[in-house]
């Protein structure tokens, strides 16, 4: 389906469009982007937050089935993913009118608590399949609103140059997460480690996501 929309919907540019000049003042706004706090205050707690979402879903039915057995973590990984479309679908019809930045240490802080809840009552269905829907309301939001502080603190023309980077940056994080937290399970026996060490992740991502420079 993206093959032919991209072949209807992106016009082909002649080679008299594209100028050399262009190639050099790209790469020089990419070096004063790297150089740029404003930049990684959305990089960084992004992919933080990304490390800490990716790598659970991915070690969530291992997590849960001692709990739930089979069918309880296939209902949990249910609510997780009903959670994510819920949530994006919420905060779709309001992001345009919240602080986007607050809205994002909030969904880092609210995984966080699922999290926590997992952590804290693992032995209780209840609180397993809460947290689990309570990570998962932030699961399509974590993964959205980068572009929409972006569209907002940089201008038009840097847009794609600085969702570029920023994807770049969280996904060489988080393609390392699974392993990641396979080792920091594996270390220590348990995921007891694995989820405290995600909480970490999301409340420092939820912080440094605030911590940006005024214009």
């Amino acid at each position: 389906m993206v093959l032919p929309l991209i072949g209807i919907g992106v016009p082909n540019p002649s080679r008299a469009d594209v100028a050399r000049p262009a190639s050099a003042a790209s790469g020089a706004r990419t070096n004063d982007m790297l150089c740029s706090w404003r930049f990684w205050s959305i990089a960084v707690p992004f992919a933080l937050a990304l490390v800490a979402q990716v790598g659970m879903i991915v070690h969530l039915v291992s997590f849960l089935m001692p709990h739930l057995g089979a069918d309880g973590a296939a209902m949990a990984l249910a609510l997780t993913s009903v959670g994510a479309v819920g949530g994006r679908l919420v905060l779709a019809g309001v992001i345009d009118r919240l602080h986007q930045r607050r809205t994002a240490a909030a969904s880092f802080a609210s995984q966080a608590v699922g999290l926590g809840l997992m952590l804290a009552f693992s032995h209780r269905p209840e609180a397993l399949y809460a947290g689990c829907l309570l990570f998962g309301l932030s699961v399509g939001n974590v993964i959205t609103i980068p572009a929409l502080i972006i569209q907002r603190e940089f201008p038009p023309g840097a847009f794609g140059l600085v969702v570029g980077l920023s994807t770049a940056v969280g996904q060489f994080t988080f393609a390392l997460a699974p392993a990641l937290l396979g080792v920091l399970r594996d270390a220590t026996g348990g995921y007891a480690a694995v989820l405290a060490f995600c909480m970490v992740l999301q409340l420092a991502g939820s912080v440094l996501v605030l911590a940006a420079p005024r214009r």
